[in-house]
């Protein structure tokens, strides 16, 4: 089956074997880490910041960086799946 073949139509719920049920908490914990990783970058009130190799340290691209930061996360949000033990 190709990707174009898959029926992306929303479900609520759906039940799974435990294979795929360990691959969407392995997905679980990959976001969270992404996201908390972002969350502190972006709390972070360091006067410098490293992009790669360069270093900057004007506060305007500091301050627009964060916001912009914060402002991805909010859209993120939380991870739209989650694994239920379906008691």
């Amino acid at each position: 089956m190709e990707a174009k073949d898959l029926d992306l139509t929303r479900e609520d719920s759906a039940f799974v074997n435990e294979q795929a049920a360990k691959v969407v908490m392995q997905l679980q914990e990959w976001f969270n880490a992404r996201r908390d990783h972002l969350t502190g970058i972006a709390q972070h009130d360091a006067e410098v910041i490293k992009i790669g190799d360069k270093e900057i340290d004007d506060p305007e691209f500091i301050s627009g960086f964060r916001f912009g930061l914060k402002f991805a996360m909010h859209f993120f949000g939380e991870m739209p799946i989650s694994i239920d033990d379906g008691d």
